[in-house]
């Protein structure tokens, strides 16, 4: 089994999403995940007015995700992160190194300020995010 390139492209309604995202400046995140057989980073849900700490919950206990995440209470110069979000347990390796691979150029496609692989999802919040930046 051999990996696929980086999926860079976003598919039109996560275009959207970001877009919108980005216009509206709430705080909260975007959830996406990477579709295999189109090669392309697709929304899996949205959340408004929750932390860093909420969302976590919804990240799937064997999955990867990426969190496209905004927060006003965050350094005004890089209020936009992009977090890979590595599973709990169980995951299969190669998915994983397939999120690792794309998680450069996809933070790049999403204009975050910065992105970053949380290797334990269960320290994922906002104090977390802040000492990523020092």
């Amino acid at each position: 089994m051999s990996i696929s390139a980086t999926a860079t492209e976003m598919d039109k309604a996560l275009e959207g999403k970001v877009h919108e995202f980005y216009q509206e400046g709430i705080d909260g995140g975007i959830m996406m995940k990477l579709d295999r057989f189109k090669n392309l980073a697709v929304l899996d849900r949205t959340f408004e007015n929750k932390s860093l700490k909420d969302i976590k919950d919804h990240v799937p206990a064997k999955e990867p995700r990426f969190i496209l995440y905004y927060s006003s209470q965050l350094n005004s110069t890089c209020p936009v992160w992009l977090i890979c979000c590595k599973p709990r347990a169980g995951y299969n390796v190669m998915t994983m190194m397939r999120y690792i691979s794309c998680l450069h150029s996809l933070g790049q496609a999403t204009r975050a300020f910065e992105a970053i692989l949380a290797e334990n999802i269960d320290e994922l919040s906002e104090e977390w995010l802040k000492e990523q930046y020092i």
